[in-house]
């Protein structure tokens, strides 16, 4: 895109204020090679990491703040797997066998299945939601369902029977796979070009 500084690109010129480094003395963003064909070069390549940070804080920010997601991911499947063998979660969501409080293998298997199920099922509707409401309601939407599926889980454990316990945990984690998957697309969403 042609700006009224010459030849640069859609950030900016290089003798903008707002450039941390001093640019390399190019005078064109294109040269010429031998054979006649030519060559980009980035204007913005000399910048160390600390100075593009400087240099574009918001887009680092966003950047920092959308790649939370993915670790969410991570963290929920290891809170399953270790909590399971932790002895006060096996009291409230395990039976007694031989001494020893155990959780059944068909409930680990449901709580460890319903959160990648529900990740599906929340990417499948967000790009629909995306489309009617936006990528700011879509963010908003699944943080609040986000904030709600912990609630649940956490409070799974006040029921007196075992099966509403092990059932009302399960829907909170069926509720946490929903809304991850519908951060997680909308983070893919919105950091992809238009």
């Amino acid at each position: 895109m042609a700006s009224p500084h010459g030849s640069c690109s859609d950030y900016g010129h290089k003798d903008d204020s707002g450039v941390v480094a001093e640019p390399l003395a190019i005078t064109s963003t294109a040269q010429t090679t031998s054979n006649t064909s030519t060559v980009d070069v980035d204007e913005y390549s000399h910048l160390t990491l600390l100075q593009a940070i400087k240099k574009w804080k918001r887009v680092f920010w966003y950047s920092l703040a959308i790649s939370t997601t993915i670790l969410m991911f991570g963290y929920d499947f290891v809170i399953v797997g270790n909590s399971s063998s932790m002895p006060a979660f096996q009291e409230d969501f395990g039976e007694r066998y031989k001494d020893h409080w155990i959780i059944p293998s068909l409930w680990l298997g449901l709580w460890t299945f319903i959160s990648p199920g529900g990740m599906m099922i929340g990417s499948l509707f967000v790009g629909h939601f995306q489309d009617w409401c936006g990528r700011k309601a879509s963010f908003t939407v699944s943080s609040v369902l986000a904030a709600a599926a912990v609630a649940v889980c956490f409070c799974s454990q006040y029921p007196d029977d075992i099966l509403h316990r092990r059932g009302t945990f399960l829907a909170g984690k069926g509720l946490q796979g929903v809304s991850l998957g519908m951060l997680m697309t909308t983070c893919q969403t919105s950091s992809a070009p238009s």
